[in-house]
């Protein structure tokens, strides 16, 4: 179902996104013990793409309430990490919409925990990026420079930690672009040729 829907939302067929929703709400239903919350998690999943198709928020919140479900039944450990990362990019895009600033730092604070229960390689590349993405988040929003420096050391652990070619690649880039703020804000020289490099680096491994 949730392979389905992936397909179908970057097709734009609605309708079968629709269903793909419906044959998971279906699967939680009747899901008991282990599976449970990886089912109500491809849920959470694909309401969210629905939310980004739609502009419906209910989607959203109910993407957010989905997830919350889901890690009443997990304990702590990689799967946990997955879905509470889920849950805090949620949470994100809340604070996309309504600009309420606790959203954003509970975002933060559940994804240092996700942090400490993904072991290393892409997956915890990516919480780390996603981490990042947040603090960076903050930065737009109050000017904090503090928050732009956590920002960049994250990126760094991002890249150090990616392991694929192409995901370094994306990694070197959003670098780059954090450097590049941080050079309009304090004129740090060193910044933006750092920038530079690290974006011919980036477009050596495309």
């Amino acid at each position: 179902c949730t392979a389905y829907g992936i397909w179908s939302w970057w097709h734009g067929d609605i309708a079968a996104l629709d269903e793909a929703i419906d044959l998971q709400r279906d699967a939680v239903s009747t899901a008991t013990g282990d599976q449970r919350p990886a089912i109500l998690h491809n849920l959470a999943s694909t309401l969210s793409k629905k939310w980004r198709f739609s502009g419906d928020v209910r989607y959203l919140d109910e993407t957010i309430h989905t997830y919350q479900e889901a890690m009443r039944n997990q304990v702590p450990g990689p799967a946990y990490a997955y879905t509470l990362s889920g849950y805090a990019l949620s949470l994100c895009k809340k604070f996309d919409v309504t600009r309420d600033v606790q959203l954003l730092e509970d975002a933060i604070r559940h994804l240092q925990t996700a942090l400490r229960f993904t072991p290393e390689g892409s997956t915890r590349s990516e919480v780390l990026r996603n981490l990042a993405d947040a603090h960076q988040a903050k930065y737009m929003t109050f000017g904090n420079t503090q928050a732009l420096d956590e920002a960049i050391r994250l990126r760094y652990g991002a890249l150090h930690t990616e392991t694929t070619r192409f995901g370094r690649a994306g990694r070197l880039h959003q670098l780059s672009n954090s450097l590049r703020y941080r050079y309009e804000a304090l004129s740090i020289e060193d910044d933006i040729l750092q920038a530079i490099k690290l974006d011919t680096q980036g477009l050596d491994l495309l």
